[in-house]
């Protein structure tokens, strides 16, 4: 077609404000003691399900129908954010991230595969090589870094409810992406 354009986008599950504004007060603590870091706009917060950085507009409404029956289909999934973690790894960090407890982890993993299941059977999409690790990206390194994961402790478990899925497009700047929501869909109650 014609007006096809290539967007980056991306599919994500998105938490509840107060956890947020929790986030928010952690990184400006977390700013301080590590100020080389870049860290993300805690009003951009998320959990990416599946990258698919430049992606034919075309795709769009079948991508969303996929995303809309799987949140249809899929409970909210109650969450504690309970951990710190780096990629790829402490000794050479370029991704600071806040994780899950157990039982949340395991089904964000459950949504992640019914998703890349439907991607492969309505648009061929492959899954990703690597592993899925669900996480909230809070910070970057621009060279990889020794980080101690020690100076990062949360003050305690962040509750909230992963309540919706959400297909963004991303468009890049040189002061960090802008994140549009393009459709969202709320999980089943």
């Amino acid at each position: 077609m014609e007006n096809e354009v290539n967007l980056r986008c991306f599919i994500a599950l998105d938490l509840e404000e107060e956890a947020k504004e929790a986030i928010a007060r952690f990184i400006g603590n977390a700013k301080t003691s590590f100020p080389e870091a870049k860290w993300v706009n805690p009003q951009q917060v998320h959990l990416t399900l599946r990258f698919f950085g430049a992606m034919n507009s075309s795709w769009l409404p079948l991508i969303s129908s996929i995303t809309e029956r799987i949140a249809a289909s899929f409970p909210k999934i109650p969450a504690f954010i309970s951990k710190i973690g780096v990629f790829p790894e402490p000794r050479r960090a370029r991704v600071i991230w806040m994780g899950f407890d157990a039982l949340a982890e395991d089904r964000i993993k459950q949504l992640a595969e019914e998703l890349n299941h439907q991607l492969w059977e309505v648009l061929k999409i492959e899954a990703e090589e690597k592993a899925f690790v669900p996480h909230l990206t809070i910070a970057r390194l621009r060279k990889p870094k020794r980080v101690d994961l020690e100076n990062f402790r949360l003050p305690g478990k962040i509750a909230t409810n992963l309540y919706r899925i959400t297909l963004y497009k991303s468009t890049l700047t040189p002061r960090g992406p802008i994140y549009s929501e393009l459709s969202f869909y709320p999980l089943k109650r």
